[in-house]
């Protein structure tokens, strides 16, 4: 599953390309864009016979928010529903199946050690239906998942978000708000991700004004006057969910000077993350659950007078939340055209807003091109089409739904199940909402499927059969711009690896054959850096039919099953088949990589040197290194080449984290599994690589870059190579070049000897020197050299401590441990299950990277937090399968042992030097008839 889709700067010249109702948004945009209240879609859903198994979880919660309006008598109710409930009156087991039902899905959840999107999506849905006790496990599951790294961060905090915001506050207790509280902090305070910072910013508000601290309340209001009594207004309207009463307090509340204020000057970031300040209710916070309150009443008239007087206007995390809301509706098929053109409209208008209220942030800017653009993907459908992916990509959200029901529900109907009852009856009713009650909106869509309802209602559910699909799991933290160091041995293919990068991206592009070498000297003599642009499309084969001249793809995956000679012949057709570039997913934003190429790894004498200076040299102008490349030759390695791929690796200690091998000029025909001893051979040299960097389970990639190459199957394999090699970079954490450690070459090594014999040369040199001398003068020369030498050595042992402390008492994560596995089909396929684990005793995990691909994870367990982790998996049946893991541990706690006497020395040193300094002085004042030879020896 994947992060959240990053907004990205784009023209406003790609809306011309717009359906017509995006283009005459633009037109004469009126002041007043919503001009009435409209009557507010309803989603009905069919009630379920008793004792039989229901169509979908929103049935479920339907059927419980009707249960628990009977007790409460706050909503009204249509016939059917009261006769239902009549009809339910003496069904008490039924009731109680229900609820259990409920309890069942919770314990679903909760067993999925690794939970996929759908299931997140589907588990929120229950925040309104459930009592104290369900609602603190499925709180529990949440923090844990989120603190143990084991999904996408944008997943779950999505759905913890949305389990805040639609719980009832009796169900929160003050060990709850603090957990989560805590655990928001820190994990999202420092992110560089706007829309997470503002997911969990908005979480941790909905917690900090559901905190009932009239003590502290109180004393502001002493200290605030009437911003903090409109405040104080605010927080009792929210607690008693009176969305009118949140506008008056909004309204009348004298905050505006204050917002005005507290904005001068500062940044998006420094905005948003006032909102992590636990004593701080944001203003910004009850506008926009207030605006939610509108949005489902369906009150636009009065949804948009509040955006537009809101005294928190200039607030960055307003303006976002209000965009987004834009978002949700335009995108809502629920909602009629006209109330989706207006919400399109009211985005072209914030966007083309260049007035102090709205004009300043230009991320918000860059969010509404992002929604504006995703929306017109699909025409034919209007401004809702895209909803059914709008989880994923763009990070747009739409209120509750009315989907079609899940195919996986057929596991619990069995073959009495009836597709055409499970369908959801969408209609328009003059009554409120009567979905749920409390009134809410999950943002989550619960669209896709998971097995949860089946697993709830079905008691024969075995844990050891949830095997889960999963995809590439990127780090949360998105960048741009990702470094890639290439380096290896001479004439391994480096340069040419750079160019088959650059016609991986543009299959058009002109091969600069003058940076590729020959013969045995390496072509690159200096550093140099090519740019590429990609969103790493995959690459596919398409064989042309000769019935009816269409375009079928080719299981080119399926030739390694063949006979040897088949499977050759297979990868060597050239004529009828055809390689393409693919659509790229939706899961892959464009990002730059840059291949920095530095010179060979040979055999010679100053090798350290000359490419620790070239490295330097290009790493001056970033700020990381994502990934390490080193080519290797299909020949045996040189004892040279080890020596120098050694001593890269102990010059340049963090760069194991980030490393890995590319064996170039591989016969692909040798990759069959016939060829026994090849791949025993490879498997031997990946071995010896790994112990030559001091370093498990490295990266591994074998490719033959013939850049002239016509045979589509091969120039595909290496395509999809170059794709997973390109893939490693966001999937690294960086190396910090400012915090990067570099060690000494023998060479230093060997300069530090000669200086310290020089020393120590001198030291005798003066000694001799004294001789001859009377006594008072040699004991004032030898004290005074004594102390000068004292100062000098502190000074330069406090010099390293410094720069130990600033190098290592850092938050950046260093790499622990990897668990890598990479295996092709076999003809005869037979699949096991594989078992991985990881511990780090005595340290605790602080960040867990996981890569799968075509693989099944049985069970996880562990990671962030803990000592350990550990998973099965299973790689899927006739594909080739990637399961790649790294543990991280915050370099402070890494080297915690060495921190602790660098700390002491800091605190004490700068005073023994000080005294040893004032000691001098006061010696040297009391020996003035010695001046000239004390400026001597000093000399």
């Amino acid at each position: 599953m994947m992060g959240p889709t990053h907004p990205s700067p784009c023209p406003l010249s790609v809306l011309s390309n717009s359906p017509q109702h995006l283009l005459d948004a633009e037109k004469g945009l009126p002041k007043k864009i919503f001009t009435q209240n409209i009557t507010p879609p309803v989603a009905k859903y069919q009630f379920p016979d008793v004792g039989r198994h229901l169509k979908c979880i929103r049935q479920l919660v339907y059927c419980l928010s009707l249960l628990a309006a009977e007790q409460s008598n706050d909503r009204q109710l249509d016939q059917d529903e009261r006769r239902w409930l009549e009809y339910m009156i003496d069904k008490p087991h039924e009731r109680e199946r229900l609820q259990a039902i409920a309890t069942n899905l919770i314990r679903a959840f909760i067993r999925d050690e690794v939970r996929q999107s759908a299931a997140v999506k589907e588990i929120v849905c229950l925040a309104p239906a459930l009592g104290q006790k369900d609602f603190k496990k499925l709180l529990e599951a949440f923090v844990d998942g989120i603190r143990n790294s084991m999904l996408q961060d944008g997943v779950l905090l999505d759905g913890l978000e949305q389990l805040i915001r639609n719980s009832s506050l009796a169900n929160f207790d003050v060990d709850d708000l603090l957990k989560v509280l805590a655990l928001l902090h820190d994990r999202w305070q420092d992110n560089s991700d706007p829309y997470l910072v503002l997911q969990a910013a908005y979480a941790i508000q909905a917690l900090v004004y559901m905190r009932d601290d009239e003590t502290r309340v109180q004393a502001k209001l002493r200290r605030s006057g009437n911003m903090m009594k409109g405040i104080s207004a605010i927080v009792s309207a929210l607690k008693v969910n009176d969305p009118d009463s949140i506008q008056e307090g909004l309204l009348g509340a004298n905050v505006a000077s204050h917002a005005l204020q507290a904005n001068n000057g500062k940044n998006f970031y420094e905005c948003i993350k006032e909102a992590f300040n636990f004593d701080n209710k944001s203003i910004w916070y009850p506008a926009l659950r207030s605006l939610d309150s509108l949005i489902q009443d369906a009150r636009f008239a009065e949804f948009e007078k509040l955006i537009r007087e809101a005294p928190c206007q200039m607030d960055p995390a307003y303006q976002w939340g209000v965009c987004q809301r834009l978002g949700e509706i335009a995108n809502n098929p629920l909602w009629d055209t006209n109330t989706c053109k207006c919400a399109v409209r009211f985005l072209m208008e914030i966007y083309e807003d260049d007035t102090t209220t709205w004009g300043e942030q230009v991320n918000v800017k860059q969010w509404i091109l992002h929604i504006l653009t995703q929306s017109e993907s699909s025409p034919d459908k209007g401004i809702a089409g895209y909803s059914d992916d709008i989880y994923v990509s763009p990070k747009v959200t739409a209120n509750i739904q009315a989907t079609g029901s899940s195919d996986l529900l057929s596991k619990a109907q069995g073959s009495s199940w009836n597709e055409e009852t499970a369908e959801a009856d969408t209609t328009a009713a003059p009554s409120d909402d009567i979905y749920v009650s409390p009134k809410f909106t999950a943002k989550i869509q619960a669209t896709e499927s998971s097995d949860l309802l089946p697993k709830a209602q079905e008691s024969s559910w075995n844990e050891e059969t949830a095997e889960t699909d999963t995809m590439v799991t990127l780090p949360s933290t998105y960048q741009s711009t990702y470094n890639i160091l290439i380096s290896g041995e001479i004439q391994s293919g480096k340069s040419t690896l750079i160019q088959g990068i650059r016609r991986y991206v543009d299959p058009t592009c002109q091969i600069d054959k003058s940076t590729i070498g020959g013969g045995k000297f390496s072509h690159t003599q200096v550093v140099r850096t090519t740019e590429v642009t990609t969103n790493l499309p995959p690459y596919y084969v398409y064989e042309m039919s000769k019935e009816d001249g269409e375009k079928y793809p080719v299981d080119y995956d399926g030739f390694i099953k063949m006979e040897k000679e088949d499977y050759e012949d297979a990868i060597n057709k050239r004529k009828g088949y055809e390689l393409s570039q693919g659509i790229p997913t939706s899961d892959q934003p464009e990002r730059k990589f840059k291949l920095i190429d530095t010179p060979g790894l040979g055999d010679t004498e100053n090798f350290d040197e000359i490419h620790v200076s070239s490295i330097l040299k290009a790493l001056k102008d970033i700020q990381d290194v994502h990934l390490v490349l080193i080519t290797v030759s299909n020949n045996a390695i040189s004892d040279g080449a080890k020596d120098a791929i050694k001593s890269y690796v102990n010059i340049l200690p963090n760069f194991k984290g980030v490393l890995a091998f590319v064996h170039t000029r591989v016969s692909y025909k040798d990759l069959h599994p016939s060829y026994r001893r090849f791949i025993e051979s490879m498997e031997e040299k990946k071995k010896i690589l790994g112990e030559i960097a001091n370093t498990r389970n490295v990266p591994y990639f074998m490719i033959d870059y013939d850049l002239e190459c016509t045979r589509p199957i091969q120039a595909r394999i290496t395509q999809s190579t170059i794709r997973n090699i390109l893939s490693l970079a966001p999937f690294n954490q960086p190396v910090r070049v400012e915090t990067m450690t570099l060690n000494k070459t023998p060479k230093m090594s060997e300069v530090d000897m000669f200086l310290k014999e020089k020393y120590e040369t001198v030291i005798e040199a003066r000694g001799t020197a004294l001789e001859g001398k009377d006594k008072a003068q040699v004991k004032v020369l030898e004290t005074i050299g004594n102390l000068k030498a004292s100062i000098g050595e502190k000074e330069g042992k406090i010099r390293d401590v410094v720069h130990n402390l600033l190098l290592h008492e850092t938050n950046e994560m260093v790499l622990f441990d990897q668990k890598r596995f990479e295996e092709d089909w076999s003809p005869l396929e037979i699949t096991k299950t594989h078992e991985v684990r990881m511990d780090c005793a005595p340290h605790l995990i602080d960040h867990l990277d996981i890569m799968a691909h075509n693989v099944k994870i049985k069970k996880a367990g562990g990671g962030r937090g803990a000592p350990f982790w550990e998973a099965k998996f299973q790689r899927n049946r006739y594909q080739h399968g990637i399961f790649h893991a790294k543990v991280y541990i915050k370099k402070r706690k890494m080297f915690e042992k060495e921190i602790q006497p660098w700390k002491r020395d800091n605190d004490r040193l700068p005073g023994e030097i000080e005294e040893l300094q004032e000691k001098l002085q006061d010696y040297m004042k009391e020996n003035q008839d010695y001046q000239a030879e004390i400026r001597e020896l000093l000399e």
